[in-house]
């Protein structure tokens, strides 16, 4: 359980953080629109947090302590959520996360960072940019729809292990290194969908370092053409290794 005003923790066992309504000592009602931390003492028995109008998460909030929290319940209707930096870093047992649908501008820098149990599909309508490690490791989850993404960060999607679909749009632009390696289930036609010509900027400076590394569902044939990249037009070391079922790479120079 949860007591007092500052959300200290009572006792120990399984523990929930349940802000759907806040009342104070004079009995007003109040709503919980940010959380900026988990106190310290008990953190490794959360197992819920529940905020449905919640609509930011502050920085490192969920960060390391909270090893056994499996379920967060946000706001759904918000067009302001805000995630930031590190927020649910290695919640390695978080499983459940309400909304699957995400209204955010941006997935902020290691946001879901080794979140290992998170399964599942996740929508990304208006976001358009994924920080550097945003879901490392999130080896299940299946499918992400982001069709306004500009920018994808390092290792962004590293060793994702279960991700089939990966909807993006002409709108991305900028594709880091190592932002899809291990992703062995990522298909070839979604791979090819983000190679379109008009990439601006791809992997670091001039080399495409293991951007698709390890992605052994990466069939057929990919173009290699980028009239508007802004370096070095060279495919990078490791770019494609591990890709045994591709069959050609054509160079358009």
């Amino acid at each position: 359980d949860v007591t007092g005003t500052n959300g200290s923790f009572a006792g120990s066992g399984e523990s929930t953080i349940d802000l759907t309504t806040i009342t104070d000592s004079a009995g007003k009602v109040y709503d919980a629109v940010s959380f900026s931390g988990v106190p310290s003492a008990g953190a490794k028995y959360l197992t819920e947090f529940i905020a449905p109008k919640c609509e930011t998460i502050g920085a490192g909030c969920f960060r390391d302590n909270c090893t056994s929290l499996k379920k967060v319940e946000l706001s759904s209707q918000s067009e302001q959520l805000s995630l930031k930096e590190r927020a649910f870093w290695g919640c390695s047992k978080l499983e459940e996360f309400i909304p699957s649908t995400l209204n955010v501008s941006s997935i902020s820098i290691g946001c879901f960072y080794k979140c290992s149990s998170l399964s599942g599909e996740l929508s990304l309508p208006k976001c358009t940019s994924i920080g550097q490690s945003a879901f490392y490791e999130c080896g299940k989850i299946t499918s992400v729809s982001m069709p306004h993404v500009v920018k994808v960060g390092t290792y962004a999607f590293t060793d994702c292990t279960s991700l089939e679909t990966v909807i993006t749009s002409e709108a991305l632009k900028e594709i880091p290194m190592a932002a899809f390696k291990g992703c062995e289930s990522l298909s070839g036609d979604f791979i090819r969908g983000m190679l379109h010509p008009g990439i601006t900027k791809l992997g670091s400076t001039e080399v495409q370092f293991e951007m698709f590394n390890g992605c052994s569902n990466l069939d057929g044939e990919i173009e290699w053409n980028f009239p508007n990249l802004t370096t070095t037009n060279v495919v990078g070391e490791s770019c494609f290794k591990e890709c045994t079922r591709l069959e050609k790479v054509s160079l358009a120079l």
